[in-house]
């Protein structure tokens, strides 16, 4: 079972080419990296790009119940607290991502907090606050492969994948 550490280094040099977010969703934000897997079911949402519609990341990140922050080194573009409908502000600053490749990924203290640095000094900040079980922070993933799922107080589950 590879660590957390291990698969974030995996994600290293890998461009993130989606990411989703929005109305619907709440601060929950969806990331794929690596190369471009098909779906064996295609999905409808017509809210989503053709690419995203028909494939899935090597890798991927979701942040799910916890707290973020983007930042291009100067100011802080948005967060989990930022209006989440089109147009808005969250949306407009996680499109930052959408191209860049990861350059850095690095795990923090017990709670298992993660600092993400991409080209061009974005960096997003990701702050595991769940505290009751049955709740994640975040989850990596390979697809078809295995989840690492962090849940309260820094917990690291492991879970394998089938692919869609």
């Amino acid at each position: 079972m590879p660590s957390l550490e291990e698969t974030l280094r995996s994600l290293e040099g890998k461009v993130c080419w989606s990411v989703i977010a929005g109305r619907g969703t709440g601060s929950h934000v969806s990331m794929h990296f690596g190369k471009k897997i098909p779906m064996s079911r295609p999905l409808k949402n017509t809210k989503l790009t053709e690419e995203e519609r028909n494939f899935e990341g090597e890798f991927g990140l979701f942040i799910q119940m916890c707290s973020w922050r983007l930042e291009d080194g100067e100011s802080v573009i948005c967060s989990c607290h930022s209006p989440n409908d089109e147009g808005e502000e969250m949306l407009f600053g996680l499109k930052f991502i959408i191209g860049k490749k990861l350059l850095s990924a690095k795990v923090k203290n017990v709670g298992k907090d993660l600092d993400l640095l991409f080209e061009k000094n974005i960096k997003l900040l990701i702050f595991s606050t769940q505290m009751q079980n049955g709740y994640h922070d975040y989850s990596v993933f390979h697809t078809g492969n295995f989840s690492l799922i962090v849940g309260p107080k820094g917990h690291v589950a492991y879970e394998t994948n089938e692919p869609t």
